[in-house]
């Protein structure tokens, strides 16, 4: 809310006040479900979301200041991000799809059928132009497929092919760009004036924050504009720079003590399902 209080734009602040106030009554009433009942149907929430994510190559928008159309825009002008849907849809039918395998034993070729489940997902998001959700499918289904059980001797050959893969992704898939930004993690030559520009302001916001921040809504970039992509890439420079180092490792450790209860229900699950889905 404070990322875009500076534009003026109410009908976006009124319209992020009621999803969140919609999330929280959805999380609400699906915490009182059986997610045995829902996870039934899984097939029919992927075949939903990836033909919701099919449509943005048709009629797909991109979010100004992106070339990435993995939007599509809803009556009222309200923008929907189906790799949002996907993401769900992938962690219920991948924990089904897990579990039916671990019944029936992990061979070489279930794990084979594991990798193609979670590798066409990734692929997908990835032609769509957006890396960094992709790069969090391939995160989540390292983690199902180590919850799963996986021997660690198929983790070894998975990383052991990713090197000898890796020059010729490299020089023969990604693009300049793409070059660009994984170099900026480990450059010290930073282009302010091109791609190094959003790093470098938000740096520059969370340094601003010192130990407690400007205050709530008074964060000078954030305020002025100046941050890029402040309500949803930057949003963690937002809090650096209004809350200051005290209030992010206070979001920190909120972040962990959800991973952590989040563990300890998967820990108490009745069964594999549900544990995966944790």
């Amino acid at each position: 809310m404070s990322a875009i209080k500076h534009t003026g734009n109410f009908s976006e602040f009124f319209t992020q006040t009621a999803a969140i106030f919609l999330g929280c009554v959805a999380a609400v009433i699906l915490s009182t479900l059986d997610y045995g009942d829902y996870a039934k149907f899984w097939p029919v929430y992927s075949i939903l979301a990836l033909g919701l994510v099919g449509l943005t190559f048709i009629i797909g928008i991109a979010p100004e200041g992106t070339d990435n159309k993995a939007w599509l825009l809803l009556p009222g002008g309200i923008s929907l991000q189906p790799a949002e849907l996907l993401k769900i849809s992938f962690i219920i039918g991948f924990s089904k799809h897990v579990t039916g395998i671990r019944e029936e034993g992990i061979s070489p070729l279930n794990v084979l059928l594991l990798c193609l489940h979670g590798g066409a997902h990734i692929l997908l998001v990835h032609l769509q132009g957006d890396d960094g959700t992709a790069l969090v499918f391939l995160v989540m289904f390292l983690a199902m497929m180590l919850a799963a059980g996986i021997k660690a001797r198929y983790f070894i050959i998975a990383g052991v092919s990713a090197v000898i893969a890796a020059p010729i992704v490299w020089f023969q898939v990604l693009q300049q760009y793409q070059k660009d930004r994984i170099l900026l993690l480990f450059s010290n030559e930073i282009d302010l004036q091109g791609n190094g520009w959003q790093q470098w302001r938000g740096r520059l916001a969370i340094s601003s924050g010192g130990i407690t921040g400007h205050g709530l809504f008074r964060g000078p970039q954030v305020q002025s504009g100046d941050l890029p992509a402040a309500k949803n890439d930057f949003i963690f420079a937002v809090a650096g720079e209004e809350l200051g180092f005290m209030g992010c490792i206070a979001i920190i450790l909120l972040m962990l003590f959800i991973c952590v209860r989040a563990l300890r229900v998967a820990r108490l699950s009745r069964d594999k399902t549900g544990m995966i889905i944790c």
